[in-house]
This record gives structure tokens, sequence and C-alpha cells, in this order.
């Protein structure tokens, strides 16, 4: 077997049923699984997902594989099925802010997650421009927010919860991928593939739609589902929470106004002794530093 070219996911063809096997790869060292080995498959995989860190084109393959079809009304896959070399939210572009490749291991300490990319108008913006991304609303607000905080923007990874387009041009509101609940189970495992491979420390959501599926992995985020409103969240103290023992790294969780409509939102925010902006601030330095990710 050629080690240098061993992806994560091979292993999974790699450890038989029955007998014993020698799996070799590129910081692996050997493994041996034989009949009676009480480890599981899935602690296989996790063992292979934390020491082969894969890149954001291989991590996108791997979701639409798990996506599949069909898309519910509205909605559609990304086509051509390749992500951008462009900065910007992920499944689209690269997932960060700083960097376009779409070839170099993602290792990041904080994951953002956001509702769902945007529309087809977005697609072919960011084909144009591919940039087109952190110019946005959503991506200029946010790049300026986390700026401003002590959160370095090269450790952070931006995704969504919803994995695919808007067909159109409107990409505000409620998305319509939410209207099938099986469309919405299937990205609710690949955004649990994403934490599993990215091994974030914290998880931030950006609005009060992402929820919807991080309150599936993360029980910890209900609140966030049934909350009326960001002064809920905020006034009953549960807009930075703290993880059990359910996951392997995330350990902090916390929520932000939706950047697109930051103007309107955050100057009702809370947290600690600080108000509006800088309630969101605190928020972004309290979860870089209580998930020691520092």
């Amino acid at each position: 077997m050629d080690t240098s070219r061993v992806h994560w996911f091979d292993l999974m063809e790699s450890i038989p049923i029955a007998g014993q096997a020698k799996v070799f790869a590129g910081g692996f060292g050997k493994a041996n699984f034989g009949i009676g080995d009480s480890i599981t498959l899935e602690k296989h995989l996790f063992v292979a997902i934390r020491d082969r860190i894969m890149n954001a084109k291989e991590l996108f393959f791997k979701c639409v594989e798990l996506i599949g079809e069909p898309f519910p009304t509205g909605m559609r896959g990304i086509n051509p099925p390749n992500p951008i070399e462009g900065r910007g939210f992920f499944p689209v572009a690269s997932g960060s802010f700083d960097n376009p490749s779409l070839t170099e291991p993602l290792k990041r300490s904080v994951m953002f997650v956001g509702q769902d990319w945007g529309c087809e108008a977005d697609l072919e913006s960011i084909k144009k421009d591919k940039d087109a991304d952190i110019q946005s609303g959503t991506g200029r607000n946010l790049h300026r927010l986390i700026k401003e905080s002590r959160l370095p923007i090269n450790e952070c990874f931006f995704t969504n919860a919803l994995f695919g387009l808007r067909k159109g041009n409107n990409n505000l509101g409620q998305s319509p991928g939410w209207e099938s609940k099986e469309f919405v189970n299937r990205c609710m495992e690949a955004l649990r593939l994403q934490i599993k491979v990215i091994r974030p420390r914290a998880v931030i959501c950006l609005g009060r739609q992402a929820p919807k599926i991080l309150a599936q992995i993360f029980s910890e985020c209900e609140p966030w589902v049934n909350a009326k409103s960001f002064g809920e969240i905020d006034q009953a103290g549960q807009a930075f929470v703290t993880i059990g023992g359910q996951s392997e790294t995330v350990r902090i969780l916390s929520i932000l106004v939706h950047p697109a409509f930051r103007h309107i939102h955050v100057r009702r925010r809370c947290f600690r002794n600080a108000e509006g902006s800088m309630a969101e601030l605190e928020l972004l330095n309290a979860t870089w530093e209580a998930g020691n990710c520092r």
C-alpha cells in the first residue's frame, strides 16, 4: 500500500469484519484489528480523522456523499460539484477568511456556523470574484468583528448548517431547506462530520436558524431554538454555554446575531457587563479564552 496517499475514509474499506488487518498511513503508525477486538469502527475512524487531517476539497466530497439527493423545493446542489478556491464560507469556498487554499490541511480552533451559504446569484458572483463572499454584508461585518477581537482569523473555520444553494437570487430570511426534515437530518450528519474533522474547541452560531441543527448535535443549544429573541437568550445567561462529555473536542458554544443584520440587532445584546456591539466582542473573547484555544 502506498502510505503517502491513504485518506482517513479509505480505512473503512481497510478494516475487515473478521480477521486481522494492518493499516498503515502517514502518521497513523501500525494498527491491528482482530475478531475479538472491542474497538468499534467509529473509534477507528475517529483516530484516522484525528491523525490524518483532511483538506477542504476532501471534506467537501465526503459531505456531498452524506447529503446525496433529493434537495428540497427551492434548493439545489452545488454545481459544478466542487468548492471554489476563494476565501469565504464552506462548502462553496475554502472555509477560511484568510486562506483560499482547498488543499492545505484543515486544523482550526473555532468553527462558525451560519444557516446556508446563499443563492445561485451569489454563486455566480464568487465565480467572477473569488473574494466576493468575504466582501458581502455577512462576510464584511463578521470579518470586522473578529479583527476587533482577540480571536485570530487564521484559527477560524466558517461553514453552514444547511448544505446546498437556494435557487434564484434571494438569500434573505429562512432557508427553504428547513421544509424537509429528511434533508435537515442529512445536513446534520454532514455538519457532525465537519466537527469531527476540524476538531474545534469552540463552535459559534451565527443567527437563530443554525441552532435547529446544532441542537441535534449539542443539546446545550436547545434554549437558542426555543427562545423568542436574543434578549431572552442573554437575560437567561445562555449565550455562552459549556459542553458536557458528548464531544471529543468542543468545549464552548456561543451565539452571535447574524452578521448581515448586525446593525439592527446587536444593540440589544448584553453579555456580562457589556452591551450592544461590545457585548458581542466580549462574547467572542470569552469564547476564545474559555475554550482554551489560545
